[in-house]
Formats: structure tokens, C-alpha cells, sequence
């Protein structure tokens, strides 16, 4: 399977492999953004080499979501999206999704429309289901589509994934889960491919993310808080604190040892945060297609 990193931008990708040596990073770049713009700097520059895989977002998900910026979102249209692909998408990206308008049931027509004026002018995106008890699963079947996307608002469990994960059986399409890179869900289904910001949005809270090897079992997720509240009951269902969290220890050495960083350090800066946060993806990238792999699911490997 592969991880695709939400919204990186050059700075942090510059850092990451400063601190790992890891070179490699698959991105996902949303449409009108300032990483869009970033991506048009030469293949050859120093940063663009560090980007393995690719993927381009409409960013409709700006059109469905409560808070709008009016002079942005002006910008995000189907026509835009396809000027842009023509012009140079398709020189940038190993993929790009279709234009999604309409991130619920009611939007299938609207989506598929679009979906067409772009394979007319000769794209190839990848579409986007927003209906999954309905027809469009079966309409995109049909029409012969090797790589399908499914809105993140259309899965949230393990049993409704797997209804929708049936229905593809037999076909040999690729599937890629929007927003997600929960262990259960991406490990236990043959998902080839999926997008997620965790790496910023851990360290937005004040944490980082941590593959605990001295967990049992196959998900050894860990989030830390690295701050001095006080965790609500809620808080502690998903996060440690640093102050009483049992692995303290290990987790100092694992940041001596991988990224040559102290617990002092790490906890006033963003960017290191992001960095730990980038590398605990390369880490769950590789359990999960280990898992995938036991489970006979031959998938982005």
C-alpha cells in the first residue's frame, strides 16, 4: 500500500531528510494551493527529487466544508481543474482525482458529469465514490475504471468497509481511501493506496505519533501529548501524556537514536514534530504491507 502525505511542502520535506535520510516521500498536493505551485519548480531541484508518488486533489473538499474562504473557493471549478491538468498535470502527477462537486448521494449525476468532460479531453482521473449503497459503484465497475477513489465521509468503521470493499471483488480495481490512515482500516482490506495529514494535524495538538516496537501486536500506533494539561477522559482513549506515558524512556532513545533529538528540543518546535510525525507514516506504511502481504493481499507492492 501506499501512504500518500497531505499538504507537505518543501521546508518540512528538506528537514525530513536532513534528520532520517530517507529521500523518498509520496505526496499528495491539493488543486490551488501553494504546494501546487511549489510542484511546478523543476524535477530536477534538489526537493522535487526527494517526492516519490504523486497525487493531485481536486480540493472539493473546500466546497463541502463548513468553513469557506468565498476568494479561494471562486478558483475551484471543473473547468479550472481541467485547464490546469492539460496544461501541466499530466507532466507532474502520477495521478489526479476527478472533480467531486458534491461530497454526498445527491451528487453522483453532478460528479460523474464532470468526470466525463475530463476523460473527453483526454485525462484520465481518478473518479471518486460518494455513494456507496447506491448505483455508482456498479456504474463505475461497469465503465471499466482500473483505480477508484472512496470519499472519506463514506467509510468511519472496519464492517462498513468491508461491504464496500465486496463489492469490488473480482474486478482487480485498485482502491484508494480519502483521509484516513487508521491501521485497521488500511491492514486489513486490500487498499492499494491512501491519503492522510496526519503528520501536521498530530503535531497542530501538540503531539507526535510513535511506532511503539515494544507494543504487541500488529498496530503499535502510539500518539503522545508533548504539553503540561492535563488530558480529559476522551483525550485518553487516543493520546498519552508525556508526563506519566509508561514508554518515556524508549521513546527517548528512539528520538536520540532516528532522529539525533532530545525530548527538550522537540517539544517548542513544529517542524521537528512533523518531521517524527513523517517517519512514524513510513513506519505504519511498511506494517501495513507486511499485514497485507500475510493476508495474501498483493497490493502497491
Amino acid at each position: 500500500m501506499l501512504i500518500y502525505n497531505a499538504g507537505i511542502n518543501p521546508q518540512i520535506i528538506n528537514l525530513f531528510v536532513k534528520k532520517t535520510g530517507i529521500k523518498i516521500l509520496n505526496c499528495l498536493v491539493s488543486y490551488g494551493t501553494d504546494e501546487q505551485e511549489a510542484m511546478a519548480i523543476p524535477p530536477q531541484h534538489p526537493w522535487r527529487k526527494n517526492i516519490g508518488k504523486s497525487i493531485l486533489d481536486s480540493r472539493t473538499y473546500s466546497l463541502n466544508s463548513g468553513a469557506q474562504n468565498i476568494h479561494r473557493i471562486k478558483r475551484i471549478t471543473n473547468s479550472g481543474y481541467i485547464s490546469y491538468l492539460k496544461l501541466k498535470g499530466r507532466g507532474i502527477y502520477d495521478h489526479y482525482f476527478s472533480f467531486d462537486e458534491i461530497h454526498d448521494p445527491s451528487g453522483v449525476e453532478t460528479n460523474l458529469s464532470h468526470l466525463y468532460k475530463a476523460i473527453d479531453v483526454g485525462l484520465s482521473p481518478i473518479p471518486v465514490v460518494h455513494d456507496i449503497r447506491g448505483e455508482e459503484i456498479d456504474i463505475l465497475i461497469d465503465a471499466g475504471f482500473e483505480y477508484i477513489a472512496i470519499g472519506s465521509a463514506q467509510f468511519g468503521s472496519c464492517k462498513v468497509l468491508e461491504k464496500i470493499v465486496r463489492r469490488f471483488e473480482g474486478t482487480g480495481i485498485k482502491l484508494h481511501l480519502f483521509g484516513t490512515s487508521n491501521f485497521r482500516l488500511v491492514a486489513n482490506f486490500p487498499i492499494f493506496s491512501c491519503d492522510t495529514s496526519r503528520w501536521a494535524q498530530t503535531a497542530k495538538f501538540g503531539c507526535i505519533d510513535f511506532w511503539n516496537h515494544e507494543l504487541p501486536g500488529p498496530d503499535k500506533t502510539q500518539t503522545v501529548y508533548l504539553g503540561d494539561k492535563k488530558l480529559n477522559a476522551t483525550d485518553k482513549s487516543h493520546r498519552f501524556n508525556l508526563v506519566d506515558y509508561k514508554y518515556r524512556e524508549v521513546l527517548v532513545y528512539y528520538l536520540r537514536d532516528k532522529f539525533n533529538i532530545g525530548l527538550p528540543e522537540l517539544e517548542h518546535n513544529v517542524d521537528l514534530q512533523q518531521v517524527v510525525n513523517l517517519y512514524f507514516i513510513t513506519e505504519l506504511e511498511k506494517a501495513v504491507n507486511e499485514q497485507q502481504r500475510d493476508k495474501g493481499f498483493f497490493t502497491a507492492e
